[in-house]
């Protein structure tokens, strides 16, 4: 299961940009997920808990995982258009492309933390 390693790269970048401090007021792990990456969210989902149930890191910390479309640009006429059925055409003329502007990522969008006036 690859979501594990995923998940074990997303802690060892987390770990080495937060302190110790920062590290345990992460409140949310936001994850932007291309629909080409491979990747399955809920198997990502239930990687992190696994990885919460295992490790006294980021016990209270939500994994979001946001699912972002396949887009692509026509050279023919310049229109951006979101891919259908994995059809890789444009919406507008019909011509085929497969310029990706974006479906391919995974990566960390962003990190957010506990308000600590809310926690008093």
């Amino acid at each position: 299961m690859h979501e594990m390693s995923i998940i074990q790269q997303v802690v060892n970048s987390l770990n080495s940009e937060l302190s110790a401090e920062e590290k345990y007021q992460v409140s949310n792990i936001i994850l932007h997920l291309g629909e080409l990456s491979n990747v399955q969210p809920i198997l990502l989902e239930n990687a992190f808990k696994a990885y919460q149930e295992a490790s006294a890191d980021y016990v209270h910390t939500r994994l979001t995982v946001l699912q972002i479309p396949v887009v692509i640009h026509c050279d023919q006429c310049g229109e951006d258009s979101r891919v259908k059925q994995y059809v890789f055409k444009c919406n507008n003329c019909g011509k085929p492309s497969t310029n990706l502007i974006s479906g391919e990522e995974l990566l960390i969008h962003k990190i957010e933390f506990f308000d600590p006036f809310k926690l008093q």
